[in-house]
Formats: structure tokens, sequence, C-alpha cells
């Protein structure tokens, strides 16, 4: 039995390490980065969520979690799928680079202007929860950071170096959590973990921005009036995308602070924060092997094999995660969040049935965005918001917290199917030969 064990174990090392293409040798690398930097960061932003959890009480992490679910609602479109954009663009080893990415930064920065401003003065009139509007002007600041953050990393990940974005990231939450539970220590209210929260992603934009400023061109050289309608009209679907999942993922905190307490909103909160830190494991391969799958993947049936592939590596992941939160959901909250916030187990369990929606669809929006159909399925996207807001609506009210897990997780479902179909529909369509028919 040992000697199979260790046979067993050699072969495998063999594949993984010794016998390896260039394209296994750039998705493991790739992969490797994403996994260090986002499992990381979400062990210390959970680290921060469960302590925070504990100093502030459901009611102050309820704020807490209502003004950025608010900021999120506010100003989704500001993303438009730029980011993706360029990482596309420049893994395509483009020309013109210093145009793609000026114009880009232009139309990122303009439609992020806009969202704050949106942010800081409908954010305060629309909010339910008088708490939580102390928080706005803030969280502003976290949202500016993050946003422009995430466009710098872009450019890292087009060129494969997650190195950087990994470091970046570790070290932005290390920052973040340690000035966090500072500011927290000596005012236990949800406005100084939101300064801490702000400060930390301050430094981690300057640090960012540091490793890549050569690749930051003069504005006025570069910018091209043509690219930014051409940059808009390719990111626009993303618009209708990010706000299905801004509807989808912000609504029902929303709606709590309206049909319930900002008590519940914390319980909810709290088991939506634990699922939502396993979300990363089917990005990390999805965001990884994106750069590989536009160059290599020329032919349908190439194209169709790593999506099956892809799918069956997340389901084996997926199952046990369910079977382990189901079965053990009471002793998890407990032992992280006190006995305090046990009507959060039955949330919990429930949405960890999102893990099948999410990671399936994870992989198949990440294919459509690689052959350049995202047009082709925004129905569905549009079908699950919907969705999700009659949901929303008839459940919130009369069962409150578990209201909203049953409809985030039925509205997903929902999406997920309708993307399969047409994705379905549109291999079958295309030649056989080619994924450019």
């Amino acid at each position: 039995m040992v000697q199979e064990f260790f046979t067993w174990t050699k072969k495998t090392f063999d594949q993984l390490v010794n016998n390896r293409t260039e394209t296994q040798h750039k998705v493991m690398k790739n992969t490797a980065w994403l996994f260090v930097a986002e499992i990381g960061s979400r062990v210390l932003r959970g680290v921060l969520g469960i302590i925070a959890a504990r100093m502030l009480g459901a009611t102050g992490l309820g704020e807490f979690a209502y003004a950025m679910a608010l900021g999120g609602f506010i100003t989704f479109f500001e993303e438009a799928g730029i980011n993706m954009y360029v990482t596309r663009e420049f893994s395509k080893d483009a020309d013109h680079k210093e145009t793609i990415f000026s114009t880009a930064l232009v139309l990122k920065l303009t439609l992020l202007a806009i969202a704050i401003i949106l942010f800081l003065t409908i954010g305060p009139a629309v909010s339910s929860l008088p708490g939580a509007r102390v928080l706005i002007p803030v969280m502003s600041l976290v949202l500016i950071f993050d946003s422009v953050r995430g466009f710098f990393f872009s450019v890292s990940r087009s060129q494969q170096r997650m190195h950087i974005e990994s470091y970046n990231q570790i070290i932005t939450n290390i920052l973040m959590v340690g000035i966090s539970l500072i500011l927290i220590s000596l005012s236990r209210t949800p406005l100084a973990l939101t300064w801490g929260y702000a400060i930390g992603d301050g430094i981690g934009l300057i640090l960012i921005f540091m490793s890549i400023r050569k690749y930051i061109p003069s504005f006025t050289k570069y910018f091209s009036k043509d690219l930014f309608v051409t940059i808009f009209k390719a990111a626009w679907p993303f618009t209708i995308i990010a706000f299905s999942s801004v509807i989808i993922f912000n609504t029902d905190t929303l709606f709590l602070g309206y049909f319930a307490s900002a008590r519940e909103v914390g319980w909810y909160s709290a088991a939506s924060r634990l699922i939502q830190v396993l979300y990363i494991l089917p990005s990390l391969f999805a965001t990884a092997t994106f750069p590989v799958l536009v160059k290599k993947i020329p032919v349908l049936r190439d194209f169709t094999s790593a999506i099956k592939k892809s799918l069956v590596a997340v389901t084996g992941i997926m199952i046990p995660l369910i079977l382990i939160i189901i079965f053990g959901s009471h002793i998890i909250i407990e032992i992280l969040f006190g006995k305090a916030y046990l009507p959060s187990a039955i949330i919990l369990s429930i949405l960890s049935l999102s893990y099948v929606p999410v990671f399936i669809s994870t992989i198949l929006n990440n294919a459509v965005f690689a052959i350049d159909k995202q047009r082709y399925f925004i129905i569905a996207n549009i079908t699950g918001m919907i969705t999700n807001v009659a949901l929303d609506f008839i459940l919130i009210p009369r069962f409150h917290a578990v209201g909203a897990a049953i409809a985030i997780v039925l509205s997903l479902c929902v999406m997920t199917l309708i993307t399969t179909i047409r994705l379905i529909k549109f291999t079958k369509k295309t030649s056989p030969h080619s994924l450019n028919a």
C-alpha cells in the first residue's frame, strides 16, 4: 500500500513538474501566483471580518455591509468590462499598447468620477439605515482605490506577471487588516473599520502604481477619441453583466435593511462573507487561463474540450465544500463568530448551494469573453437580475435573511442555466474547425 502511494505520488509530480508543456507551465505559474494572492487576501479579510463582527456586533457589521452594498449598487457601471478589454488586447500582443492603455484609463476615470458623484449625492438620500449614511464619504475612497487598482492589475495580468498582483494584494491586505484592527480597537464603530479599508487600499494603489508606472504614457499624446468609442462599445455589455451582478449580490442586503434591521443584515453579511471567500476558487483558474485561452485555442474542438475539463475540475471542488458547510454550519458559525451569530447558520447552509451556479458560470463567462461573444449571453444576466428582484420582493418581507439567501441561489441558477444553453447552441452552430466562423 505504501509503495503504491509513493509510486502514484511520483507519477503525479512528474506530470505537474517535469512533463509540462509551455502552456501548462504558464497556467500553473499564473494559478499559483493568483492562488497565493487571493487566498492570502481573503484569509486576511476573513480574519478581519470575524474580529470586526465580534467587536462591532451584528448591528455595526450590518451598517458597514449595507454601506458597501449601497456603493456597489450605485457605482456598478464604472467597471464596464474595461479591465478585461485591456487584458485581452494586451494578451494578443497588440500594437499601440500605449494608446490602448491611455484611452482605456481615461474612460475608466470618467466613468468612475460619474459613479462617485452619484454615490455621494444619491447614497445618503436612499439609505434606510442612518448609521450607514456617515460611512458613505469614506466608502467612496474605498471604491475609488479598489477600482483603479483593479485597472492596473489588468496590465500585469495581460503580461502574465501575476507575481506583481500577488505581492500587491498581500501587502495591501496586511496593511488594511493591521490599520483596521488598530482603529476599531480605539473606536469600536463601523466608521473606524471603513477608514481602515480606505487607508490600506490607498497605500496599495500607490504601490501598484509604482510597479507599472513605466506603462503610463502621456494622455495628450496617446489618447484616441476613436478608440475611446471602440472600447466603450466593446465593453458596454459588461455594464449589463455588472448591473445584474450588483442586483443579485447587493439588493438582498438593501432589501433587508428596509424590511428588517441592521442586526439581520449583520447575520446575513456574516454568512455571505464566509461563502464568498471560496468564490475565488473557480475565478483563480479562469483568470490564470484567460491569456492562454485567447492565444492557444484557435479551433472549436480544443475550445470545448478546455471548457469541459475546467468544469470537471471545479465540480470536484464544489461538491465536498457544499456538504461540509451544510452539515457543519452551526459549528462553523459558533467557532468563528460566537453564539450571537447562530441565526446565520441556516443562511450559511442555503448560500452554500450557490457554489453550483457560481463555479459553473465563472468558467463559462470566461470562455464567452475569450471568443468575444459577450453580447450573445446578456439575456442570461438580465433574466437572473429580474428573477432576483422578484424573489427578493416575495421572500424577504416574509422570511427576511433566509428569504434573501433562497432568492440569490435561485436567481444564480437561472442565470447559469440560460448561459449554458446559449453557449451549447453557439458551439453547435459554429464551424467544427474554427471559432471565427
